[in-house]
């Protein structure tokens, strides 16, 4: 005869308080068809006169690409401006969906990067930072908001995006901007994506490199 395993009262009880939590986790991610999908929660640290200035909650979101129930999502709630960090093709064949939904409203703006473990080169192969720095600056521009950023996993492109504007628009520390995009890539990821990792490094730790970023994004949306 097989015994009844009774649990004391409050083991009962918070199991019953896990099972609704979970409940409620399942039925956020049935709800929400983003993967990916955070807020970039506002932080300003700078001091006066330095980054982007204050931003309210709920104006800057990162995910995966949209499909056509994402967009419909982002519609819904409000989201303004989609900044779309994939290859051409891939902006091309999301305009292309926005248009055929009649999501008039959604004003996407593409910043083409290079996906895999690449990073945006000029044709002599220098690093074409001014256009990593162009999506930086849509970044901290308030009549964009509310603003959802993306590339095709919401990790690498956008993750290294997110990391500079935490850097150069919020006046995070280069180690607390990396530390939460290696959190949301995962460290299996972040391995792989060690190019992008680099060049952040090094827009961190060149000193002119870093001022004429700071310079670029100053000219493309200044402070208000």
């Amino acid at each position: 005869m097989r015994r009844l395993l009774l649990l004391p009262p409050a083991a009962m009880a918070a199991a019953a308080i896990a099972a609704v939590q979970i409940t409620g986790v399942f039925a956020a991610a049935e709800e929400n068809p983003l993967s990916q999908f955070y807020e970039i929660a506002p932080d300003n640290r700078c001091a006066d006169g330095r980054g982007a200035g204050p931003r309210a909650a709920g104006t800057l979101f990162r995910g995966a690409v949209p499909d056509e129930a994402g967009l419909l999502y982002l519609r819904a709630h409000g989201i303004k401006t989609i900044l779309n960090f994939q290859t051409q093709p891939d902006v091309s064949a999301e305009r292309k969906l926005i248009e055929r939904l009649g999501l008039a409203s959604l004003n996407e703006i593409p910043h083409p990067m290079v996906g895999r473990i690449g990073v945006n080169r000029l044709p002599n192969g220098d690093y074409d930072n001014d256009s990593i720095i162009a999506a930086v600056a849509d970044m901290r521009r308030s009549e964009y908001f509310p603003e959802y950023v993306h590339c095709t996993r919401g990790q690498d492109r956008t993750g290294m995006t997110v990391a500079l504007h935490r850097v150069f628009n919020e006046c995070w520390p280069a180690a607390d901007a990396e530390e939460e995009w290696d959190r949301i890539e995962g460290w299996l990821r972040s391995l792989s994506q060690f190019q992008k990792h680099h060049y952040f490094r090094k827009v961190m730790q060149d000193a002119a490199l870093h001022k004429y970023c700071e310079d670029q994004l100053e000219k493309l949306a200044p402070q208000r």
